[in-house]
This record gives structure tokens, C-alpha cells and sequence, in this order.
């Protein structure tokens, strides 16, 4: 048989084969040491790395292994030549040439090594699975051989993503016990905008045979099924648990496998924020309705919290669960942190250590807190004034106490960390800049309560509810809330109720540290779009109208309702407070009933 016959013709050149080559340009860097006592598998490892094309000068950096389960073949722009066995092969490769790209860049030397693996969601219900169960075992062991074979590496970078291959990757480098290891979770393939996941997808035959969806579904969802060429499959089976796993064991790195959303974590921050905008001093609502009922601010700051920390649970992570099923597609949005402005990046090492900035952030409301506890104790034992205790008092007052913080932060966040004090003036200036808008706020509202009251609302409103059995707390609460849907600003909202609650308040033997928190939690109801606060989180987040007003709308209808609830029961109205606990309960139940009731009867999910 002649080259003729096979290939069709002639050519000369075939039989031209080349038999040697000129080899690398260069020397080893071979030391008389190296020579002596070096295994000689070290030396000829040498001469391969350079007859792979490694150049020879940078043949000593620390040679660091990377490990993983790629399958399949890909174009340079991704399209496919050879598949894989599962969409978690596709960018295995991808991860792995990264990693090896930051190991040349930081002068070490990178080596890779594949041990591809099958896949369940492929082989199932075939006697494929006699061979898919046992891999794990079989594929930790060519691992760990892999990882043996090359013992010049100082480390190892395991690069997995599905049931099989990342449990058999944790495995083998669990047992290099002297060695650094780390896994790189390969992720999972995007869930379709409208469909079903890789998990349910699978159960298409039997649904048609029950007649639950038709065959034109079936085709649809199928398709869509691994919206990405990437990844593993998106529920928490083998795959996804196990990328969980070596995160929570340390082995891989914090939400390298866990990508929190955004939205999960906001919800919950933004409910904190609202709570203290609205029930704690120092913050300037709180303390302008206090002062305006003559309320005692550290009281109100000690029932404040006694408020906040329960209405936060409920309107953070509690009601975060309820968002996940009223607007799931909004947990999925990244945000854009540049809508909020001009962002600066700093490093760690950089920034102040966690205790002193606790303390820092803290130090108004610790010395409120001592001079209002102080105040209670004389009260409670009946001890006179005296000149320590004025100066307390002094020390508690909310003027003094965030003078005093300002000093501390001066030395803490400034002098201790070296920073020039022209620096500290320029953040001192920029804040001051900053909380411009806030004073105009809070003049604007003066302002229009003034107008209030100079008009006769004020004597109108007492003089409506003049013989009502209608509690003080709940009046305050719902004008103020009144006030807020129709104004937008919280922040005028109350301090124009003040002026409109104020005349009646003669009428009540009431507790003012509560009516100043039912205010406050009156103005923070229903944010939509008059209130800057709605923009902001909609920008921020980056959520359309419809997804804004159903996470924080009812957020903050939520922090309004609870922060009333909560504050019934410190004023003993406990039948009311327990309708209003109930009635949520029960909203919330509702809407995560009606979620799923939905989601059973729309397969499509559109």
C-alpha cells in the first residue's frame, strides 16, 4: 500500500520526516549543588519544562500544580468542536489558564494535569451508572497519584465543579495534609429567564407520560434547561452542596462558591437603617420630635432599641423570604454601588481596626445610655443632684455626646492612623457638605409645621379628637403616616405631625418617649416615589418600579406597622398590639402561599 493509494496523489514531501531539531535556546540554571544532590528526575524535569517552551530563566520559581476536570474541546470563542460530558467541563479551562496566567505573573511555575469525569444527570437510568457511582473513589486516587508524581510542586490548585469530580478533588487534596491546597468551584450554568431548572428538567418523561405538560413543553424547557455552556447544575444537589462544603471548610475561598446576592443582603441592611433613621438618637428625626415633645432623648433611645431590634428581624431577614417569592428575578440583579456617588477603594491594611470602629461609631449612643440609666437609677433610689451628676448629664446630652465622639474620631480614625489633620479637616469639610441638604430638610419641615399651626390645624386636629377614646401613640402614628405618603420626606413628615399633635397632648396622661417613636415610625411608612429614599434604593439595586415597590415599599410599610405594634406592647396595649402581630403574620403567609400556588399551576413559570 502506497501514500498514493491512501491519500489520492503524490507528494514528495510526505516522505520528507523530520528526525531532530535545534532544541532551546539557553542554559538550565543547574548549580554544582543541584547536580550532586538533586534526584535525577529534578535535572530531567528541567530539560522537559524547557522543551515545552518554558524559558529557561524562569525554570526555579515555586512550581505550583493546578488539577482539573475539563472535558470537552473549545474554539477560541467558545464553540464547541468535542463536548463535554457536562456543561460543567466547559469552563474549567478558562479558570485553569487564569490561574496558571497569576502564578507565571507572580514568578512561579505553573503545571496542569485533567481527569475529566461523567456525569449522573447523563447516565442515568442506563447501566452508565454502575461506572458514575464508584468514579469519585477511582478519580480521588488517579488525584492523588497526579499530585504524588510531581514532587517538586510546593503547591496545589483543584479546579472542579460537578457530583463527581469536585467531591473526588476535595478528597485528594484533603489527604495532602503538609501541602497547601485550594479548590476553585467552577459555579453552575445560568438558570433560564423563563424555565426550569437542571434539577427539575429532569423529570420531563415522566411528567408527559402523566400528561402534566405536553410535548412542545417538554422541547421548550428542555432547551432552555442549562441556559449557559458553564457551570454545574443550579440546585443544591452533590455538585452544588460540595462547592458549599469546601467554602464552609475553609478549602476554598469565602464566596468563591456562595455569590450572596446583593438584594439578600440589602434588604435586611436597609431595614437597619430605616429603623434607626426613624426610632434611635442621635439620628436627627428621632431627635427633633423628641425635642419637640419635650420627650427625654435618652428614654427615647433606650425604648428605641427595645423597638428596633425586633422590627428589624422581622422587616430584614424575615420578610427577605417573602421578597424571594414575590420578586425572585430581583435577587439576581448585581446593583450599581456608583449610583450613590464618587467611591474610593481602600486595602485592608489601610482601614481601622473592627473594635475601634465600633467604639468610634458607637460613643454618642454609649454616653447617652450611661447618663439615661444614670438618671433612672436616681430616680428609682432617690439620691439628690450633685456635681457629678450634672456633669453626666452634660456628657449624655446629645449636642455633647456627638461633640465629644467627633473629638474621638479625630484621634481614632486620624492621629492614631497617622493621617495628616489637613486630611481630616478635608473629610470634615466634605461631610459638612454632605448633611447640607439634611438641614434644609429639617428646616423645610419646621417650616411647614409652623404653617400648620399658624393655620389652625393644629387646634383642629385636638379639637376632633377631643373626647375620643382614640390612643395618643395611634394618633401620632397616623397622621404621621398620612403625612409621609402624601409629602415623600420622613423627616418633615414627623416634625410636622409634632406640631399637629402637640396641642392635644394636654388631653393624656402619655408616656412622650412613645409618642415620639410612634411618629417616627408613622413617617417611615409606605416609601414610593416621592420619597429620594425609593430612587435611591431602585438605582442602587438596580431593580425595575415594580420590583422596588414590592421589597422596599413593604419594607418600610412593614418597619412602620411592626415599630407601632412593638411600641402598643410597651405602652401594656397588648390586645392591639397582638391584632397587629397577627395581621402580619398573616399577610406574610399569604403572599408566600400565593407564590407557590402560582409557581405550581404556571410550568413555564412566565
Amino acid at each position: 500500500m502506497s501514500l498514493q493509494s491512501i491519500f489520492g496523489e503524490e507528494d514528495v514531501s510526505l516522505y520528507k520526516v523530520q528526525t531532530h531539531s535545534k532544541g532551546p535556546d539557553g542554559s538550565l540554571p543547574l548549580t554544582s549543588e543541584m547536580l550532586l544532590d538533586s534526584p535525577s528526575g529534578d535535572l530531567f524535569g528541567l530539560s522537559q519544562n524547557v522543551g515545552m517552551g518554558w524559558a529557561p530563566s524562569n525554570l526555579l520559581g515555586k512550581q505550583v500544580l493546578i488539577l482539573g476536570t475539563q472535558g470537552g474541546i473549545r474554539n477560541h470563542d467558545g464553540t464547541p468542536i468535542a463536548l463535554g460530558y457536562h456543561t460543567g467541563h466547559w469552563e474549567i479551562g478558562l479558570l485553569m489558564k487564569a490561574s496558571a496566567q497569576e502564578i507565571n505573573r507572580q514568578g512561579g511555575v505553573p503545571f496542569a494535569g485533567f481527569v475529566s469525569d461523567p456525569c449522573d444527570g447523563r447516565s442515568q437510568g442506563t447501566t452508565g451508572m454502575f461506572d458514575s457511582l464508584p468514579y469519585r473513589n477511582d478519580a480521588a486516587i488517579v488525584y492523588r497519584r497526579l499530585i504524588r508524581s510531581l514532587p517538586t510542586r510546593h503547591a496545589v490548585i483543584g479546579v472542579a465543579t460537578c457530583d463527581k469530580g469536585l467531591p473526588a478533588m476535595m478528597v485528594a487534596l484533603a489527604s495532602m495534609h503538609n501541602l497547601p491546597t485550594i479548590i476553585i468551584p467552577g459555579g453552575v450554568t445560568l438558570p433560564p429567564t423563563n424555565g426550569e431548572d437542571a434539577g427539575k428538567i429532569q423529570t420531563i418523561g415522566a411528567r408527559y407520560a402523566n400528561n402534566e405538560i405536553t410535548l412542545q413543553e417538554a422541547a421548550d424547557l428542555g432547551c432552555r434547561a442549562c441556559a449557559t455552556p458553564g457551570g454545574g447544575c443550579q440546585f443544591l444537589g452533590t455538585a452544588g452542596t460540595a462547592q458549599v462544603v469546601a467554602e464552609a471548610m475553609g478549602m476554598a475561598l469565602p464566596h468563591s462558591a456562595l455569590g450572596a446576592s446583593i438584594l439578600h443582603l440589602g434588604i435586611p441592611m436597609a431595614a437597619a437603617l430605616l429603623a434607626t433613621h426613624s426610632f434611635l438618637p442621635p439620628h436627627p428625626g428621632p431627635t427633633v420630635i423628641a425635642g419637640e415633645y419635650g420627650a427625654d432623648i435618652g428614654l427615647v433611645l433606650l425604648y428605641g432599641i427595645i423597638v428596633a431590634i425586633p422590627t428589624v428581624i422581622i422587616a430584614g431577614p424575615l420578610y427577605t423570604k417573602i421578597a424571594k417569592k414575590i420578586v425572585p428575578v430581583a435577587f439576581n440583579k448585581t446593583g450599581n454601588i456608583a449610583s450613590l456617588g464618587e467611591q474610593k477603594t481602600l486595602q485592608l491594611k489601610e482601614t481601622p481596626g473592627f473594635g475601634i470602629s465600633v467604639l468610634t461609631a458607637m460613643f454618642p449612643v454609649l454616653l447617652m445610655s450611661i447618663s439615661t440609666i444614670i438618671d433612672m437609677i436616681q430616680k428609682s433610689v432617690g439620691f439628690k443632684d450633685n456635681t457629678l451628676i450634672e456633669i453626666v448629664r452634660l456628657i449624655g446630652n446629645p449636642s455633647t455626646a456627638m461633640l465629644i465622639s467627633l473629638v474621638l474620631a479625630f484621634f481614632t480614625m486620624g492621629i492614631q492612623r497617622n493621617i495628616p489633620i489637613k486630611e481630616v479637616m478635608n473629610s470634615c469639610t466634605s461631610s459638612i457638605t454632605a448633611i447640607g441638604m439634611m438641614l434644609l430638610i429639617i428646616g423645610g419641615g419646621g417650616a411647614f409645621k409652623q404653617v400648620l399651626i399658624d393655620g389652625g390645624v393644629g387646634d383642629y386636629v385636638s379639637k376632633l379628637f377631643t373626647g375620643t377614646s382614640m390612643s395618643p401613640i395611634i394618633l401620632a402614628w397616623l397622621v404621621a403616616a398620612i403625612l409621609r405618603i402624601s409629602l415623600g420626606s420622613a423627616t418633615v413628615a414627623a416634625i410636622s405631625t409634632a406640631g399637629l399633635i402637640i396641642p392635644m397632648l394636654a388631653q393624656y396622661d402619655v408616656n412622650l418617649a412613645l409618642v415620639t417613636l410612634a411618629t417616627g415610625a408613622g413617617s417611615s411608612i409606605c416609601s414610593h416615589v416621592n420619597d429620594a429614599g425609593f430612587w435611591m434604593i431602585k438605582e442602587y439595586f438596580g431593580l425595575s418600579m415594580k420590583e422596588t415597590f414590592s421589597t422596599w415599599t413593604i419594607l418600610s410599610t412593614i418597619t412602620s406597622v411592626a415599630g407601632l405594634g412593638f411600641i402598643l406592647l410597651l405602652d401594656a396595649s397588648l390586645i392591639i398590639a397582638g391584632v397587629l402581630i397577627i395581621f402580619i403574620s398573616i399577610v406574610a403567609i399569604y403572599f408566600s402561599g400565593f407564590n407557590r400556588s402560582k409557581n405550581k399551576n404556571n410550568v413555564l413559570d412566565i
